[in-house]
């Protein structure tokens, strides 16, 4: 009984630190950014990377004209 008892103590501080991690993450997911950017009516979205602040880069179509757009850590997308 003691072991088990020792063996939950050492596994359930392991899951904590990796949960942690977890809520701290930056900004949207890769799915949310793609979702958000195919939302304001952008297609052919390409490129999709994350900087070290959660802002999501990629290039995109919209009207025919390619276009650098980014998602921010509020989920915020901007096109130049």
């Amino acid at each position: 009984m003691r072991f088990a008892l020792i063996a939950a103590t050492v596994l359930g501080l392991a899951i904590v630190p990796a949960m942690a991690a977890d809520s701290t993450d930056k900004g949207v997911s890769q799915d949310s950014a793609v979702a958000r950017i195919a939302a304001k009516g952008f297609s052919s979205i390409s490129g999709l990377t994350k900087d070290a602040n959660g802002v999501w880069h990629a290039k995109a179509v919209k009207s025919g004209d390619s276009m650098d757009v980014t998602v921010d850590a509020d989920g915020k997308v901007s096109a130049k």
